[in-house]
């Protein structure tokens, strides 16, 4: 899979998985996952797929 497939597949993982489509200030959950594609496919050798590095991030969704 190439960097572009896996960050296509990381942002519809995540919106999937998010179940809303904007965050409490209005930033869309796509926009977001778009700008945090990136770092996640750098280190994905630490994932077995996109939905598993979209699940990591959204598991620390609404921590302070």
């Amino acid at each position: 899979m190439t960097d572009e497939e896996w960050k296509a597949e990381f942002v519809r993982e995540m919106c999937r998985q998010a179940g809303f489509e904007h965050f409490d200030d209005g930033t869309a959950v796509e926009e977001y996952a778009n700008d945090v594609a990136q770092s996640y496919c750098d280190t994905r050798d630490e994932y077995d797929t996109p939905g598993d590095a979209a699940e990591a991030d959204i598991s620390y969704w609404g921590e302070e």
